[in-house]
């Protein structure tokens, strides 16, 4: 029995032996899985927020050029409007002439016209002065 027994206790021992190394595996393999996913769950992070830096970055300059984009319309508004009031102003003044220029030509037109009536009666007088004196004598 003594073969046996050392046969068992060599059993017992390499049985003990496989646990030990069985376990140690186990230990060093979710120690390593552990490194791994908080390595992992670090790096996510990370990108995370690189990603977060990179979309405020992109929202900030997106922002500027429309900013950018507005203050340019604006001024182009701004200088058209201006243009505008000066067509405006140039249209109001380049009428207010040509009634002038038309009022003058009529008031002209006028006065010739009366001119000419007055004429017109001064002779029919002097016609009927001469014609009354004829009769008379």
């Amino acid at each position: 029995m003594s073969d046996i027994a050392r046969l068992n206790q060599a059993k017992e021992a390499v049985t003990k032996r496989h646990t030990f190394e069985m376990r140690k595996i186990g230990n060093e393999t979710d120690t390593e899985l552990k490194t791994t996913r908080t390595k992992s769950e670090k790096e996510i992070t990370k990108m995370k927020k690189d990603y977060e830096v990179q979309m405020e970055k992109e929202k900030s300059e997106a922002e500027l050029k429309l900013s950018k984009v507005r203050n340019q319309f604006n001024s182009k508004i701004e200088e058209e409007n201006k243009r505008y009031e000066k067509l405006l102003g140039d249209l109001k003044e380049s009428h207010k002439e040509s009634l002038g220029q038309q009022q003058m030509n009529h008031e002209e037109v006028i006065a010739k016209q009366e001119e000419k009536f007055r004429e017109s009666m001064e002779k029919a007088q002097n016609d009927f002065e001469i014609k009354k004196s004829r009769l008379e004598s």
